[in-house]
């Protein structure tokens, strides 16, 4: 049974779109789910082409397998059009049997044909790689009895809509806690230079070599100071002292809608800061948690096929493809937060992240699938792999 409702359905980039091969179920209703024209089941139909797609490419019979135990059953769908990648002829007018064919995946050949003339199995269970897993610790620098801090990050997500736990129970060793199991958070008060007279001065402290900066007890702030945002990297309970550590942030997001924001330490100012716990909860108006992005089925498999991919083929032979699976990345998690760009770009940047834990040659893999997903974004925002001797840069 055939379930899209029309003939041609855009892709999310709007710059391709599928033709269907077997004739579209009859639309019972006329209402448009989306400002290209598609309706729920168009955009089911286009998940499930872009999986089944980028599974043959690579030769993942599982992931088609998984996708055709969901109900997908036009093989001969085309892609016409860009499709995400700079070499955009390579995957024109091409279906998900033909792309397996060109790449002589046989047993994916075997497999489409069984569906099409035969009966296929009705449940598919998709066989995942062995990966390691990250390490929740990775991000802790310094960590003793009544006492935790973390690497200052280079950016952080967070959710403006999420809740800490210490908001609810505002007691250091929650935050202590609360930092060992999710790292680094973002707050909001009136923090830092701004809110004193005076000039901070050096502590004597140093954390990882870096020298600490506060204010002297009975500082005078100021009567009318800004709120700004810092990333508070560690807490310490020392006998009846309790302090706060922390670097100011940067919110660098360009649109003020979304409630996913993205921060930076401040380029301005490097210091880490210390006050007291008093002061900080005095002084605090907002704590958000960094944001997890749940992972669904799309990005658990291109992660699976992202590591798959031989070493030498990212850059090589499969380098287009790679390029279609960061483009495909970047668009899915940009529609599921209507059209925020932000949202596609950090799902893109944590995948690549996250690809550096999770084989014996992450760090070499990488950077590989960093300059060939060179170029995929949209107007709003761009991947740029700058190629130096070794080392990409992404902007």
């Amino acid at each position: 049974m055939s379930y899209a409702t029309t003939s041609i359905i855009p892709f999310d980039s709007g710059r391709s779109y599928v033709v269907r091969d077997k004739d579209p179920k009859i639309r019972t209703e006329f209402r448009f789910e989306d400002h290209m024209g598609r309706t729920d089941l168009d955009k089911k139909f286009i998940s499930q082409f872009e999986r089944i797609f980028l599974a043959a490419s690579s030769g993942n019979l599982s992931t088609c397998k998984a996708v055709v135990g969901e109900g997908f059953n036009d093989f001969y769908a085309t892609s016409v059009g860009r499709f995400g990648t700079p070499d955009g002829l390579r995957c024109d007018n091409i279906s998900p049997y033909k792309i397996a064919d060109m790449h002589e995946h046989e047993e994916i050949t075997d497999f489409f044909n069984q569906c099409i003339h035969g009966t296929p199995p009705k449940v598919f269970t998709p066989k995942k790689a062995a990966v390691q897993q990250v390490s929740k610790d990775s991000y802790i620098l310094e960590e003793g009895p009544g006492k935790l801090f973390c690497k200052v990050p280079s950016t952080l997500t967070i959710n403006e809509e999420a809740v800490t736990r210490y908001s609810k129970d505002q007691k250091v060793e929650l935050l202590i806690e609360e930092l060992k199991s999710c790292g680094p958070l973002i707050g909001l008060g009136k923090f830092g230079p701004t809110a004193y007279e005076d000039a901070p001065f050096q502590l004597g402290k140093r954390i990882a070599g870096q020298e600490i900066y506060g204010w002297r007890s009975g500082s005078k702030r100021k009567e009318q100071s800004p709120s700004v945002y810092i990333i508070v990297i560690g807490a310490e309970k020392n006998q009846n002292n309790e302090y706060i550590y922390f670097v100011l942030s940067k919110d660098v997001c360009k649109t003020s809608h979304s409630s996913v924001r993205e921060h930076i330490p401040s380029k301005d100012d490097s210091h880490i800061y210390k006050c007291s716990h008093k002061t900080f909860r005095d002084y605090l108006t907002d704590l958000y948690p960094i944001h997890a992005v749940v992972q669904d089925s799309i990005i658990t498999d291109i992660e699976e096929t992202l590591l798959n991919m031989p070493l030498e083929a990212i850059l090589g032979d499969m380098e287009s493809q790679c390029h279609i699976l960061g483009q495909q990345i970047f668009d899915h998690y940009k529609m599921k937060d209507h059209g925020n760009s932000i949202s596609g770009k950090i799902a893109a940047q944590n995948l690549c992240e996250s690809i550096s834990n999770k084989s014996s040659d992450g760090r070499l893999r990488k950077q590989c699938i960093e300059r060939a997903w060179d170029g995929i974004g949209d107007l709003n925002w761009r991947w740029m792999a700058l190629r130096g001797w070794g080392v990409t840069f992404v902007i």
